[in-house]
Order: structure tokens, then C-alpha cells, then sequence
């Protein structure tokens, strides 16, 4: 890529690397949720921690195929509708991972919100 930075090649290893990377630090929020909710108890968090971890895992996962499937889509597009194509199904893919990021937020603020209200003695 140094002599030729316009390669195709580098450029898509660059492009899946760039939108697969994250789900693997999402994925380890996920965990950290876990750890959080198995110090502070159980009892305070809306779900079970199994629950946590299979759904926020699972929608990880599910985020991440349409993120692969456009990797190998734009690695072979020739014309300008599966380029779009491909940039559609990518979009699909971080957009569900995005919904899935935000509502572990919402989870995580509200048992932090649980933990606040439990008397400290």
C-alpha cells in the first residue's frame, strides 16, 4: 500500500478491518456488564446474568454476519449496485449493533441506579 495507496486489495482488508473491529470491544463491554452485575449482586440487575450475556453475545454475533457479508460483497463488486448493495447491508449491520450498544446502556444505567439505592452500611 506504501508505493500504491490505491489498491483495492489493502483498501478492503482496511474497509472490513475498520467496521469488524468494534464488535469485539462491544463484545467486551458485554463482559465487563457481566463482572459488574456478579460484584454488585444479582438481585439488582432487571435480568438474569446468564440473560445478559447470551442476548448481548447473540445480537454480537448477528451484528457482525451482515458486517462480513458486505466485506466479501464489495471485495467482488464490480458495478456500482452491489457497491450499494454492500454499503446497504454494512449500514444494516452497524445500525443493529448501535440499537444493541445503547440499549446495554440503558441496562447499565439502570442498575447502577439499583446499586445507588441500596443502603450503604
Amino acid at each position: 500500500m506504501h508505493y500504491n495507496p490505491f489498491k483495492k486489495g489493502p483498501f478492503v482488508m482496511y474497509l472490513v478491518a475498520l467496521t469488524i473491529g468494534p464488535t469485539f470491544f462491544t463484545t467486551s463491554i458485554y463482559i465487563c456488564l457481566a463482572r459488574i452485575i456478579v460484584v454488585f449482586g444479582e438481585p439488582l440487575s432487571r435480568f438474569k446474568l446468564r440473560t445478559y450475556t447470551i442476548a448481548f453475545i447473540t445480537s454480537d454475533v448477528i451484528s457482525l454476519i451482515p458486517q462480513v457479508i458486505s466485506g466479501a460483497i464489495a471485495s467482488g463488486a464490480g458495478t456500482r449496485h452491489k457497491k450499494q448493495t454492500s454499503i446497504d447491508i454494512v449500514v444494516a449491520g452497524l445500525a443493529f449493533q448501535f440499537v444493541s450498544l445503547v440499549l446495554c446502556m440503558l441496562l447499565c444505567a439502570d442498575f447502577a441506579r439499583a446499586v445507588a439505592k441500596v443502603p450503604r452500611s
